[in-house]
């Protein structure tokens, strides 16, 4: 589109008389809607078309017959823009204009915004648009000569020593492979304006239940934005370089949403970091073009290293780890061009973003669960300490105070145990302020003196504030008044949990469990669920309950629920057995976690807060906790079933997964039988109303 002069301008409106029209006008607007992911409130008025894009609102007005020629207005700065085509076409032309605009911000000059897109036939067309704009100055100043200077521009961004023709022919490629509008070049005067889209959804990578917890929305694509620049002139690099034209790349966004300012995405700044270790390897001339080549030739070095590797004395998944990055990166370097190699290093990565750290992208040293966390490397920490929002998900998505006070109820009664040091795992690291020394790590002196010290102060907070039911959790006054560690131990407590933990509402709750607070549990890492679906498929399932101490629950959410038996974690015995000990029988649970079994109802824990009894923000007895999990049992034939069928034995730990968590006060719990059909029933079809797990 080419821009013109802002003046008023009173629009000669055409009504919408026709009804055929209209059908084609929300035909087109359902098309946008499906097509352009970054529009917003796309709505059809008398006589015209309202819709966002990128935080600016628009008004789309029709000249004539529809798809033809239209006039758009902001309405923030009174641009006007001539555009044609139907309705995503336009605001396809439209975002290019937006594109090209920022690019004249940036660099004093904007000359050609190409998209390259693929038809059904995979055959690949290009879109172009000039934009007619100098500098800042030559804005204040009109010119006659304003298109000449345009075409001049347009003559520079084609003679950039090879890097847009370059970086064209490998969005091409990408589009091929990725689909329409995976890849996008902006020409500018000194470089290109590369921007990247990678769908979330593509082959089931990323379930629903994981992207809800990571924080991604698999309706959205993520966007890669950033500036590419060529070789110097006079450079040999553009010879030596493997990319075709590539010498550096800056600027480098990664998001979802309109604008990288208003991202909804969490894993944002891991992604930014896989992308940008990707990146550098443009430099030893392992990354770029390699179309033309043959398969034998395209093989990375890396290929060589196929038994684990790594640092004397790791664990094995942190080899298998790294190992398995060095087969992504081969496995990304083999499509043709940067560009698509960049995108299917994104593909290949998004999955697996649990078992890295989410700073330094390093294997964590533990084995993965569903939440992303950070590693225990000092740096590390601190950067979350500080940047704890923006970087990882589990305070972001057991946002719920109820939760949090839940979660610091169980560290309270860890921190009492004379298991202490057994439970309380992993030790926290906590910071003060912007202190970049812990002020509290397992390597301070006195450390566990400190930790039981520092949860008594959050004790008396809790107790003080009784009234504010839980949101005593979200009062900073209250808990630095008590001490310097006690707010910085509360947020590690929150964002430490590795496991998703979330309040039903009351609607979806199981009447028959008899408590007020039932919540969904999942723990299993996203590999780990799918072998769980695979044996379930072959072996069918069925529902137990797991009953332990308030105190153990501190660990099994930060470390699964785990085969303790002959371990110092073991306090039962093994009277049937190694391994994870379940019943389907809520009184036999019941006995593990030291409830006071018997028949009849439950009674909700108490909340003293008389306006904080809604879901979220209800307060828990602290000295009557007592918890029970739900789990979903694969009918493995290594399950051992003893004692009547009342207690059983599940060696493997891959055949038991949570499912929900209950709490109860030290009450009565209901004598249930999670073997009745109903029951079971009642808990798949729950399950399912979440459509977080595929196989009910």
């Amino acid at each position: 589109p080419t821009a013109k002069q802002p003046h008023s301008i009173q629009p000669a409106a055409v009504r919408l008389q026709s009804m055929a029209r209209v059908a084609a006008l929300r035909e087109g607007m359902d098309e946008a809607r499906r097509i352009c992911k970054e529009v917003e409130e796309l709505c059809l008025e008398d006589e015209s078309i309202t819709f966002s894009l990128g935080g600016v609102n628009y008004t789309l007005f029709l000249e004539g017959g529809y798809p033809g020629v239209c006039q758009i207005f902001d309405s923030d700065g009174g641009e006007e823009l001539e555009l044609s085509g139907s309705i995503r076409e336009v605001i396809d032309q439209l975002s290019d204009h937006r594109h090209a605009q920022a690019g004249r911000c940036r660099g004093g000059c904007t000359a050609v915004v190409r998209s390259a897109e693929v038809n059904d036939d995979c055959s690949v067309f290009e879109t172009s648009s000039l934009e007619a704009a100098a500098g800042a100055a030559c804005c204040e100043e009109e010119s006659d000569d304003e298109d000449d200077d345009a075409l001049a521009m347009l003559a520079v961004a084609e003679e950039d020593n090879g890097l847009g023709s370059a970086l064209q022919a490998e969005a091409e490629a990408a589009c091929r492979v990725f689909g329409k509008g995976s890849a996008e070049t902006c020409y500018m005067a000194d470089s290109c304006r590369l921007t990247l889209k990678a769908d979330p959804s593509a082959k089931g990578a990323v379930t629903e239940l994981t992207a809800g917890a990571w924080g991604i929305n698999l309706e959205m694509p993520i966007t890669l934005r950033m500036k590419v620049f060529g070789a110097p002139t006079g450079s040999c690099a553009s010879t030596t370089t493997a990319t075709a034209g590539w010498h550096s790349v800056e600027e480098l966004q990664v998001y979802q949403g309109s604008s990288f300012e208003d991202s909804c995405l969490k894993p944002g700044k891991q992604l930014l970091m896989i992308c940008n270790d990707f990146l550098k390897l443009h430099k030893n001339g392992s990354f770029g073009n390699r179309s033309g080549e043959a398969a034998s030739a395209r093989e990375c070095p890396r290929k060589r290293r196929r038994t684990p590797s790594g640092v004397p004395g790791e664990p094995e998944e942190v080899q298998i780890a790294r190992t398995s990055k060095e087969v992504w990166i081969e496995e990304a370097l083999r499509e043709n061009g940067g560009v698509a190699q960049l995108l299917r290093y994104v593909s290949l990565r998004l999955p697996s973003l649990h078992k890295f750290c989410a700073i330094c992208d390093e294997p964590h040293t533990s084995p993965p669960m569903i939440q992303r966390t950070v590693c225990c490397r000092e740096i590390c920490c601190w950067q979350f300490s500080q940047f704890g929002e923006l970087i990882s998900d589990a305070e972001g998505v057991n946002t719920a105070a109820e939760v949090n006070d839940l979660l610091v109820c169980m560290a309270i009664h860890a921190a009492k145990s004379p298991r202490c040091t057994l439970i309380f795992d992993p030790f926290p690291q906590l910071f003060l302020d912007a202190a970049s020394s812990p002020a509290l790590s397992s390597k301070s002196p006195g450390a566990w003196e400190t930790l039981k010290k520092v949860m008594g102060e959050i004790e008396q907070a809790r107790e003080k504030a009784a009234g504010d039911g839980a949101l005593w959790t979200t009062r900073t006054d209250l808990l630095t008044s008590k001490g310097a560690l006690a707010r910085p131990m509360v947020q590690w407590i929150a964002s430490s949990v590795r496991s998703l933990l979330l309040p039903l509402r009351e609607e979806d709750r199981v009447k028959a469990f008899g408590t007020e607070y039932q919540y969904m549990l999942v723990s299993a890492a996203p590999e780990r669920e799918a072998l769980f679906q695979s044996l379930k498929t072959e072996f069918g399932s069925t529902f137990a309950f797991h009953g332990s101490p308030p105190e153990n629950w501190h660990s099994i959410l930060r470390n699964g629920l785990k085969n303790a038996s002959s371990t110092a974690l073991m306090i039962s015995g093994a009277a049937h057995g190694a391994g994870i000990y379940l019943s389907p029988r809520s009184c036999v649970s019941a006995h593990y976690s030291k409830l006071a079994p018997a028949a009849g109802a439950a009674r909700a824990a108490p909340n003293s807060a008389g306006g904080c009894d809604l879901t979220g923000t209800r307060r828990l007895d602290l000295d009557s906790l007592r918890m029970l999990a739900v789990c979903e049992v694969i009918n493995h034939p290594s399950l051992n079933k003893v004692n009547n069928h009342h207690i059983w034995v599940a060696p493997k730990e891959e055949t038991v997964v949570t499912r929900f968590f209950l709490v109860y006060s030290a009450n009565l719990v209901p004598n249930l039988d999670l073997q009745d059909v109903q029951l079971q029933a009642k808990l798949r079809t729950c399950m399912k109303a979440f459509g977080n797990w595929s196989h009910v």
